[in-house]
């Protein structure tokens, strides 16, 4: 078989997989768009890969094709949450933070890195000589967040910025290791904001089809800033 032919017998688990992405991200996809999203994720693997996914066992092969709708949800997020201006940190800003040694603090007395902390004591950092406070804080919550949600990605950061030796193998894993963080550090920040600053009823909801014209309007790069 071609890719394509894998692909028409991939779509009863795509849909399904689709559906279950619509439950987790209905304020920004609906299962007809996640659907096709998937679809074309697969498109874009080569032949053999897309082969791969194929012969998985069903229930494997549904749970990874349920991450690529997840991975699709977050970017519909994070795309209108940057055409709306609701986000703090560049990816350049980030990696500076990185370069300038923001992961070299320990915990004095346990010597335990400190996005390993609990919240609550990431909560009451101070700042740095280059770091302000919310810098800081966010920083350590995002990677605290990032360990949990890819271990690899904290791992790689880790590697290169705090210890001077790097483990990724090629450039592109240490850039979305970056992007990654600043994805989640975004995400923290906006929490954090919204705590303080939204009550019930205050949150505004993403229709899915402003979602798919603020990705359509991006990827074009049209969205203005």
């Amino acid at each position: 078989m071609n890719k394509n032919q894998y692909i028409v017998d991939m779509l009863p688990d795509i849909k399904r997989a689709a559906r279950r992405v619509a439950r987790e991200w209905a304020d920004v996809i609906d299962a007809d768009d996640a659907e096709q999203e998937i679809a074309l994720r697969i498109l874009d693997l080569t032949e053999p890969k897309v082969r791969e996914l194929y012969e998985l066992d069903r229930g494997l092969r549904i749970s990874v094709l349920t991450e690529i709708g997840h991975q699709i949800g977050m970017k519909y997020r994070d795309d209108y949450e940057l055409f709306s201006g609701n986000h703090r940190y560049g990816t350049r800003e980030v990696r500076r933070m990185l370069e300038n040694d923001a992961l070299a603090g320990v915990e004095e007395e346990a010597g335990t890195p400190l996005w390993e902390l609990p919240e609550s004591v990431i909560l009451q950092l101070q700042r740095t000589s280059t770091e302000t406070v919310t810098e800081r804080i966010d920083l350590f919550l995002g990677m605290k967040r990032l360990s949990e949600r890819n271990s690899w990605y904290a791992q790689v950061l880790v590697a290169n910025f705090r210890d001077g030796e790097p483990c990724h193998k090629h450039r592109i894993e240490l850039t979305r290791a970056v992007d990654a963080l600043t994805a989640e550090m975004n995400r923290i920040h906006r929490r954090r904001v919204a705590e303080h600053t939204e009550g019930p009823g205050t949150r505004v909801v993403l229709s899915g089809e402003q979602a798919r014209r603020i990705t359509r309007n991006t990827e074009s790069g049209r969205v203005r800033r």
